[in-house]
């Protein structure tokens, strides 16, 4: 790690909100401060067109916390909520919105940065089966480097219970929508109810952020129109239903 960051010009801690991104930044903190690191750090956050101001408010309190500076990146005009209207709503079989809402903002603002440059990311391989497959060759020294990047993943091997430990131990500012029940995903709440297309998530989805399903509902109509139907369940009938409260 160390003859890595000797080269590397700027570091960034990506963050979602999540508890396991979070925690990735406060150790990979902990370990630039062990090694002496003298480049630049900076706090990275896609907003993505179905993100709540809620998780936006607590990534700045996160970089507040850790002493850094806050980077936000959003898609380009004429990808945001609209580009539904062309790919059709996300769903667990075409993730479309992982790559063209966060993965190519964040991309397109490391290539305009000084090079070499680090992303540091919360993945664990305890999380999925793919997971673990695919990055399980790098839980011995946690960094890696791909397509012209460094990549840090500093919790990889580590599981849930780790990490709510390191959260108690540290004092790490806790997102209020952890607690919220039902909130399972917090920079982009499609993951809610795509995740597995049950009626009872777009209730509460509906319930909770009523906009946002009125947005969703109106480009499901359009997807309706132009054949690209690309959820299995029927919002109309969703739309009729009372909220959960």
């Amino acid at each position: 790690m160390e003859h890595v960051l000797n080269n590397v010009k700027i570091v960034a801690l990506c963050v979602s909100g999540g508890k396991d991104s979070a925690v990735s930044a406060s150790v990979a903190m902990e370990t630039l401060k062990q090694l002496n690191y003298r480049g630049k750090v900076v706090m990275l956050y896609a907003h993505t067109p179905l993100a709540v101001n809620e998780n936006l408010e607590y990534v700045k309190r996160l970089a507040d916390y850790l002493g850094v500076e806050l980077v936000v990146v959003q898609p380009p005009k004429g990808h945001g909520l609209e580009y539904i209207k062309v790919a059709g709503i996300p769903t667990p079989w075409r993730r479309w919105c992982m790559h063209r809402w966060k993965l190519e903002p964040m991309l397109e603002w490391a290539k305009k940065q000084p090079k070499p440059l680090m992303f540091v990311i919360g993945i664990r391989v305890s999380e999925s089966q793919r997971r673990f497959t695919v990055y399980y060759r790098h839980t011995k020294e946690k960094v890696w480097f791909w397509n012209g990047f460094y990549y840090y993943a500093p919790i990889l091997d580590w599981d849930s219970a780790k990490v709510w430990k390191y959260i108690e131990e540290k004092g790490i500012p806790r997102n209020p929508l952890w607690s919220v029940k039902g909130h399972s995903s917090h920079d982009c709440v499609i993951c809610i109810p795509y995740s597995i297309q049950r009626k009872e998530k777009w209730l509460w989805l509906k319930s909770n952020y009523p906009e946002i399903f009125e947005k969703l509902y109106t480009l499901w109509r359009h997807a309706q129109s132009v054949k690209k139907l690309r959820v299995m369940i029927d919002l109309d009938e969703v739309k009729k239903q009372a909220t959960l409260f």
